[in-house]
Formats: C-alpha cells, structure tokens, sequence
C-alpha cells in the first residue's frame, strides 16, 4: 500500500555552505505531516523537485549521485515500513510512532519495535 510520503528539499532553508537538506515527507492529513531528516544536503540548484531525484550534474564534493539517491530510496523505504506497520496496529498514532522510530536503527525490524517504550537499563543496552 502506497503511504503519501515523499522528498522534498527547502530552497529558504539553505545553510551557510550552499547546501539544503533532503527531507523525507509524510502526510497523515491535510494539516498533520512530519519531516524527516535524512541527513543529505545538496545545493538546491541540483534538486530535481518534479521527479524528486539528484541531479546527475551534482560535483563529487557532495558524493556520488548513485549513493546518495539509493540512501534516500532506502530511507523512504523504512519510512514507508514504519508507517504501514502503525496504521496496522490502530491504536498507535502513524505519526508520533515514525518519530520515534525513524532514526533509531538502520535495519527497522517491526518485531524490535512494537513496543514503544525503550527500555533505558545501561546492562540492557550494552547486552543488545
């Protein structure tokens, strides 16, 4: 099931080096959506907002443009995971639960993350 979710890149936002960041969208509703960081800034001049891609142009100071967009199809990916997985439980809110589970592993695992609460133990930590 296709989620609204999508990357977008704020052209006002853009930082003292040139660079904007990629965020990665999602639309609950009309007035409930959620950024994501996903942690790759470009020049918005090489942003492709039509087709939501890197521009093949992009100079290798930034990275090579291969990497970065399967890193941004990963990501929406999990995303799109994350949220499918929410609404099949119905009483967790798809929003607050992609927040919180977002950036918290790289492999997003539903059976790690049904519980919401994280378990702070130091030993508990260490031994996972």
């Amino acid at each position: 099931m296709a989620q609204p979710v999508k990357l977008i890149q704020k052209k006002g936002a853009v930082r003292k080096d040139g660079t904007s960041i990629i965020f990665i969208q999602y639309c609950y509703s009309g007035d409930e959506r959620i950024l994501l960081n996903s942690g790759i800034a470009i020049p918005p001049n090489f942003w492709n907002k039509k087709t939501a891609r890197i521009s093949d142009k992009l100079p290798d100071l930034y990275g090579d443009v291969q990497t970065l967009q399967s890193q941004l199809t990963r990501q929406m990916r999990k995303a799109e995971d994350i949220i499918t997985y929410a609404l099949r439980k119905k009483n967790i809110s798809p929003l607050k639960f992609l927040k919180d589970n977002f950036h918290l592993s790289s492999q997003w695992q539903p059976e790690q993350m049904a519980n919401t609460q994280i378990n702070l133990c130091i030993y508990y930590q260490i031994d996972q």
